[in-house]
């Protein structure tokens, strides 16, 4: 669970720092366009009081030429049109470019204007070009950030999260006590009609047809279409309704020997078995009453699957009424109760609670080392399907002797015995078999057997073999 939550820290930390740096970026080339446009009015100033001139305006023909320059530039960079309209306004109001309002306005003063250079436009052009390409690119990967983060929250990649469809079940309003005996009368309808067709198959011997499953239940077949689909609806509507409940359990059993999908996957199975079983005619609630069932379900596969050698079910079921119980203890003595008071609370034998505790909390990979030895446990742990060398010699003189005592036989009668066992192959053959092989009939190969028999039960032949008979009891 610690390492679930340190993986979604450092998930969040970096998003974090993914922001700060796309809102850094986009800072600074704000400010760099600023820069640009102060000391464009910096440069103006000192030229206007330089000359002996007529005030010059900064707004003439050529500027106006840079600046729709710029303007095409900007509202080609990027598809988004709304980052480009805001640094627009934000250069026209530093007087970087001026609106298109503007050129009829300078075009009356052309007769004052003087002829300069164009080298101070020309830097201009290029100064803001880059503030704009800049600014452009953070946006737009601000944009793309924030796209994502709202992907990551939502959840909308399937990929992302394997039990998506589950989580959407989870938004299901819960059932009324009115709707969930109507759902438990349909269900128990639907498991009566599916007990019918069962019993039909095992009496025919084959899967029956509609229109014989109908007669069976008493009913035509567009009523017996309109029970099974209502029977259906009924049992998703209980399951999925339900559904919070199965993860809210699965997450009290996660560990490091289970995974949440897997635990949540169990607990469904609990959930279907207990909707099978609910009868709202008890007077009790599904939810009460399913609870146990996934519970149940969730545990047997812990103890089937969490560790490495399976562990009994009712110490599994020891060990969660003793964590439980500890728990429980802690909060109400402020301190960590001894086995004796556990024992107590619980009602258990004092050796078998020390035994619940004393359980296996995680399974150890065999590739890790020992200690601070090169040494894994891998290597030292026995393999019990291997055959030792002892057992690999007498299997290969057995063979031997075999096939010693089979050549005293006629090559006839070897071919039959060979067949009939599998000495050669591993498949064991009937008569028949051997017959159609060796082109006889069934009654011949039989004879054939009991005379290949007859030889071998001779104490000269089978000496060399009762070495190898397994004494049984008192034999």
């Amino acid at each position: 669970m610690s390492q679930r939550n340190f993986e979604s820290t450092l998930a969040s930390e970096a998003l974090l720092n993914e922001e700060a740096v796309v809102e850094a970026a986009a800072a600074e080339a704000v400010a760099l366009a600023r820069a640009a446009a102060e000391a464009v009015r910096e440069v103006v100033q000192m030229v206007q009081n330089n000359n002996h001139q007529p005030v010059i305006r900064q707004k003439g023909v050529d500027s106006y030429l840079a600046n729709e320059i710029l303007r095409t530039e900007i509202q080609l960079s990027s598809p988004d049109g709304y980052a480009n309209d805001v640094l627009l306004e934000d250069l026209e109001s530093y007087g970087i470019m001026a609106a298109d309002g503007e050129l009829d306005d300078d075009a009356q003063c052309t007769e004052n204007i003087a002829v300069k250079s164009a080298r101070q436009s020309e830097r201009r052009a290029r100064r803001t070009r880059a503030a704009i390409k800049a600014a452009t690119t953070v946006c737009a990967s601000q944009k793309a950030a924030t796209s994502s983060k709202k992907k990551r929250l939502k959840g909308s990649s399937p990929s992302m999260n394997p039990l998506g469809s589950l989580w959407k079940m989870t938004g299901r309003r819960l059932l009324t006590a009115k709707e969930e005996v109507e759902f438990s009368e349909g269900i128990q309808d639907l498991l009566k009609l599916e007990a019918i067709q069962a019993e039909l198959t095992e009496y025919n011997g084959g899967q029956p047809t509609f229109s014989q499953w109908a007669t069976a239940a008493g009913t035509d077949e567009k009523t017996l279409r309109k029970r099974l689909d209502h029977g259906i609806y009924c049992k998703n509507r209980m399951v999925t309704s339900n559904v919070r409940l199965v993860i809210s359990i699965a997450r009290e059993f996660e560990g490091p020997g289970m995974d949440l999908y897997d635990l949540i996957q169990e607990g469904m199975q609990g959930l279907i078995r207990g909707a099978e079983k609910f009868d709202a005619s008890k007077g009790f609630r599904f939810s009460t009453y399913s609870h146990w069932w996934i519970k149940q379900a969730m545990r047997k596969s812990v103890s089937e699957q969490s560790q490495i050698f399976r562990l009994p079910a009712h110490m599994v079921e020891a060990s969660y009424r003793v964590k439980e119980c500890t728990k429980r203890l802690r909060r109400k003595l402020r301190r960590r109760p001894t086995n004796e008071e556990i024992a107590v609370d619980t009602g258990m034998p004092i050796k078998r609670v020390e035994a619940a505790v004393n359980l296996p909390k995680y399974s150890v990979s065999l590739d890790s080392k020992i200690g601070s030895t090169d040494m894994t446990y891998q290597e030292v742990t026995a393999d019990p399907s291997a055959e030792t060398a002892e057992e690999m010699l007498n299997r290969l003189s057995m063979k031997k002797d075999v096939h010693q005592a089979l050549d005293t036989l006629t090559p006839r009668e070897k071919q039959v015995v060979v067949l009939r066992f599998g000495l050669e192959d591993g498949r064991i053959r009937t008569l028949q078999e051997i017959g159609n092989i060796m082109g006889v009939s069934r009654e011949r190969i039989r004879q054939i057997e009991s005379g290949a028999f007859r030889k071998l039960r001779s104490k000269k032949r089978v000496k060399a073999l009762k070495d190898y008979l397994v004494p049984v009891g008192n034999w």
